[in-house]
This record gives C-alpha cells, sequence and structure tokens, in this order.
C-alpha cells in the first residue's frame, strides 16, 4: 500500500512540474509543442491498436484514391485534403480563426491577406466552412469597431485575395457543374420543413453533448458565479465580444438555415465552431481556477489517453466480435488475390480498379499497385474513363451471390462489363478476418480481371461498350 501512495506521490510531483512548465513564460511554448507532440503520439498509437481489427476509415481510403491524381476538384469534394494526403503519402508508407481576429485587431494588409488566403484554405477543405466566413463576417458587421475596420484596406485585401486564391476551384465548380453541391444534396438534401426542423434540433442537441464534458469540468474546477456564466457566454469587453459573435454565429447559423433550404444537418459538422471554446469559456476576468485544480485537471488529461492505449485491445476484440462492415474488414484481406488474378490474366500492369462501394477505395489503398479507384460498377463512366479502361484493362470486385441489392447489382454489372470486354478471367474468393485467434465472418467476393482491349482493324463495327453492357443487364433481370 505504502508503495502504491509513494508511487501516486511520484506521478503527482510529475504532473506539478509540467505544470510550473506551461505556465513558465519561458519554457511555456516549448512544453506545449512537446505536450502537443505527446498527444499525437498517445492517440496515434491507440488509433493503430484500438483500429487493428479493421482497416483503414473510409474517408481516409477516398482521400487516398482520389489523390492519385490531384485535380482543382472532385464529383463530391473539395481538393485541399487530397493535395495533403497525397503529400503525407510522398514521404511515408502507405485554424483559420488566428489570422481573422488578428487582422481584424490590427487592420494590417499582411494580416488582411494571410486572413484572405486562410478563408481559401478553409473552403478548400470543407464546403461546410461557408458558415464559418459568414460567421466571422456578421461578427465583423456586429462588433462596434466595425466602422474603423471597413474603412481600412483590411478587409478588402482580405476578400481581394480570398477570392483569387479560391477563383481556380471557383472555375472548376463552373464547369463540372457543381458536381460536389449535386452530391450534399443528394445526400443530405430535399428533406421536408419537419425532418429538417428535426435534424436541425438534433444538431443542436448533439453539438452540446459533444461538448458535455468540458462544460462540466469548467462548471466543477472554476465554480462561476451567475455573472461569470453571463460574462462567458457574452462578454462586454470588445475584443471577447468580437470572439462570442463569430461562435454564436457560427454555431447557431446553420440551424437557421438548414430548415429553409430543406439540409438535413449532422451534429459532427459543429465541430469548427468549438474552436473558439476555450475562449468564451476562460478568458473571462471573473473566471478564476486554483492551482490544485488546474494541476487536477492537468492530471486528468494526462492520465486519459494511457488509459485509452491501455483499453484499446478490448475494443479492438469488442469490434471485431460485433462484425464490422465488410469495407471495414475485408478490404486489405482482398488486395492479393485481386492483383494475382490481374498478373495471371495480362502482363501489363493493374493502373484501374473498380469494386462495390466503400471498397473500391478500400482495396486499392492495399494492393501493392495503388491503381486508380474508380466507381464504374455503381455509376457512369465518362467517355475519357472508357477509353482509359479500354486502354489499361481494369479489375472488379464485387460481393458473390449477395442478397443485398446493390451488392447483387454490382456483381450483374461487373458480369455484363466483362461480356462486353476482351476475355479475362474471373473468380469467387472467400474470405474472413483473423484477430487474436478469433475468425470473423466470412464472406464471399467475385473478382473479375478485364485485360487492355487490343487495337481493332474496324472499331466502328463493334456495339458500343454502354448498348452491350445495358443488353447483358436486361438479359440478367
Amino acid at each position: 500500500m505504502s508503495a502504491i501512495t509513494e508511487s501516486g506521490r511520484r506521478g503527482l510531483a510529475r504532473i506539478e512540474r509540467l505544470f510550473d512548465a506551461l505556465a513558465d513564460p519561458a519554457r511555456g511554448e516549448r512544453t506545449a509543442i512537446a505536450a502537443l507532440l505527446g498527444y499525437v503520439a498517445l492517440w496515434t498509437l491507440y488509433g493503430a491498436i484500438a483500429k487493428g481489427s479493421q482497416d483503414i476509415h473510409a474517408d481516409m481510403s477516398e482521400q487516398f484514391a482520389l489523390g492519385r491524381e490531384l485535380a482543382l476538384g472532385y464529383p463530391k469534394h473539395p481538393p485541399l485534403a487530397m493535395a495533403v494526403v497525397r503529400a503525407w503519402f510522398a514521404v511515408f508508407p502507405a485554424a483559420d480563426w488566428a489570422y481573422y481576429l488578428r487582422s481584424f485587431e490590427t487592420r494590417r494588409v499582411l494580416d488582411a491577406a494571410l486572413a484572405g488566403l486562410g478563408a481559401a484554405a478553409a473552403m478548400y477543405g470543407k464546403y461546410w466552412s461557408i458558415f464559418l466566413l459568414l460567421g466571422l463576417g456578421i461578427a465583423a458587421l456586429a462588433d462596434r469597431r466595425r466602422a474603423v475596420y471597413f474603412s481600412s484596406p483590411a478587409p478588402w485585401v482580405t476578400i481581394a485575395v480570398g477570392a483569387l486564391a479560391l477563383a481556380p476551384h471557383v472555375a472548376w465548380l463552373i464547369a463540372n457543374d457543381f458536381a460536389p453541391f449535386s452530391y450534399a444534396v443528394v445526400l443530405h438534401g430535399a428533406g421536408s420543413l419537419t425532418s429538417t426542423i428535426g435534424a436541425a434540433l438534433g444538431y443542436l442537441a448533439g453539438s452540446l453533448a459533444y461538448v458535455a464534458v468540458p462544460l462540466l469540468i469548467v462548471a466543477v474546477v472554476a465554480r462561476p458565479s451567475r455573472a461569470a456564466v453571463k460574462d462567458m457566454a457574452w462578454p462586454s469587453a470588445p475584443a471577447r465580444r468580437l470572439a462570442a459573435t463569430a461562435f454564436w454565429a457560427v454555431l447557431l447559423m446553420p440551424a437557421v438555415i438548414a430548415p429553409l433550404s430543406g439540409l438535413l444537418l449532422v451534429s459532427l459538422w459543429s465541430m469548427s465552431a468549438f474552436a473558439l471554446l476555450p475562449v468564451m469559456l476562460l478568458s473571462s476576468p471573473l473566471v478564476a481556477i486554483t492551482r490544485r485544480d488546474a494541476v487536477g485537471v492537468l492530471a486528468l488529461a494526462v492520465a486519459f489517453p494511457f488509459v485509452m492505449v491501455a483499453l484499446a485491445p478490448a475494443i479492438a476484440f469488442a469490434i471485431h466480435s460485433a462484425g464490422p462492415a465488410p469495407a471495414s474488414a475485408h478490404g486489405s484481406l482482398l488486395a492479393q488475390p485481386i492483383e494475382q488474378l490481374w498478373r495471371e490474366t495480362t502482363d501489363r500492369p493493374l493502373r484501374i480498379f473498380s469494386g462495390f462501394d466503400e471498397l473500391t477505395d478500400g482495396a486499392s489503398f492495399y494492393m501493392p499497385s495503388h491503381p486508380l479507384a474508380v466507381h464504374v460498377l455503381d455509376g457512369t463512366a465518362s467517355a475519357a474513363m472508357e477509353e482509359r479502361i479500354a486502354r489499361d484493362g481494369i479489375a472488379l470486385l464485387c460481393p458473390a451471390r449477395s442478397s443485398v441489392a446493390a451488392a447483387d447489382w454490382c456483381a450483374k454489372a461487373a458480369v455484363a462489363r466483362a461480356r462486353c470486354s476482351p476475355p479475362g478471367k474471373q473468380i469467387e474468393v472467400e474470405v474472413s478476418r483473423r484477430y487474436l485467434g478469433v475468425e470473423g465472418t466470412p464472406a464471399r467476393y467475385l473478382i473479375i480481371a478485364i485485360p487492355p482491349r487490343q487495337p481493332q482493324a474496324s472499331p466502328s463495327a463493334q456495339e458500343p461498350l454502354a448498348h452491350c453492357i445495358a443488353r447483358h443487364l436486361t438479359a440478367a433481370e
């Protein structure tokens, strides 16, 4: 018992020293950087272990697949995330708020230009950032110092630089009929007034739930008075009022606009608003936290990732036992048989791959050749893509004999394309993921390798590919 007590005292002493280093103006910044790097390392370790029974997340494999060919835009997303992923994997194996607020306070041209670049970068990363930018604009218009700000060059430099940086992507959107917005409307739009109001209320409730723990911690350690809570939510100081207006506008504006536009909100989208939550909770002069409580919060922050790393194997096993979705469980297992069948079919490199739903990007990520992932089995390929497929060939993957309608259609579409293409090979394989000695649920898949088309003497005499595929699909019904 005394040994445990002594160990606890030594641990608390280390936390005290870390607190002193963070609070020391001379050491604070480098200590904070070191602590953040440690946090990144611990949570990366947690993710690697907790996800050990699954493949990478579908969003990650999609970004990798899209980043194989950089563009000014993509059918579902703006391009920044794909460029970042491409840069990351060129080295490794397979917040904008600050600039804006500084520009408002200083009105310097350099800060204004950086604010414009930050705004453009936000839009290149996620179209949801339009609410971030509108919220910041509302904050500037509502501030009592707006006359001084808008009579300076700063806002106009910000707008000009941001518009110039965003212009190439806007041109791409126009040329491609605003395809990402069409995707967003199909996925989250066209809701009734009742459903969109319900989704907006769910967005607000979910957003509150996301920050319930930090709100509770502040309430316990700061024990704010009613006046302090009021000053947190709506401060009187101009600089803090600007931040508060931006916070509330970014958080609440989607809930007001969504019912009017038929958009079904998701509470996860509120994350960008919470960049200012620490400022809201801790910047009031009426809030005071004792050293003892601050050290306790720091101890909790240090201990939490270690606890989660210790629990990670159990979490991974629970996910494995519950049976993750096929896209999360089988992509890496199917990479080898796809590559092997392709090598048995042709000596040409595998450059293009298409599969069922999220397996398209997932399996492509794990193949050594990293072929271009295209969605020709659950969509219509462009004429340019059909030319590439004819020139380079394609490997196809679908669930075999599935009772799911979409998966069954995938298999029929793959077989139809194979019958309208140069003779290739196809196999069925059964795979199951094994974790800690326990087999997961097995599943069967159809793999088809279609080699490149050989030059024809009279290509005009061939039946158009689209007509041929449609004919075989009709016959399969």
